[in-house]
């Protein structure tokens, strides 16, 4: 056994999700959102050589309205598609409060997503 205090009592064949949860960290999946949605914002300003202007689409007049920052989500019959990463990312940060987006910096975007529920 590890000389750990979280290790101390723990099995080799302990419930990893009740550790994760018993020391509160992030499922693997919302770590994995949350990366995602740190990617988009770096993509949409410009912070890695992608260009955003290939790659994301603003929504029409009416779905903006609503939402200022929402993205048009391309139309997929294909669940390997659906699945990849610019729709999925798009439907999680379409999905976000205005003030995750509109942070001015990205260490600020990842404090207030960190405090956010996806």
């Amino acid at each position: 056994m590890l000389n750990h205090p979280h290790c101390d009592d723990r099995h080799h064949k302990s419930s990893t999700a009740a550790m994760v949860r018993e020391l509160n960290w992030d499922t693997l999946l919302k770590r994995r959102e949350k990366l995602k949605v740190s990617f988009m914002y770096k993509i949409e300003h410009d912070l890695v050589e992608i260009p955003p202007r290939f790659h994301l689409t603003p929504a029409d007049a009416r779905a903006r309205l609503r939402c200022p920052h929402k993205l048009f989500l391309p139309c997929s019959n294909n669940l390997v598609h659906g699945g990849s990463f610019l729709p999925s990312a798009i439907k999680l940060e379409d999905s976000l409060p205005a003030d995750v987006y509109t942070a001015p910096a990205l260490d600020s975007m990842k404090e207030r997503l960190r405090r956010t529920t996806l």
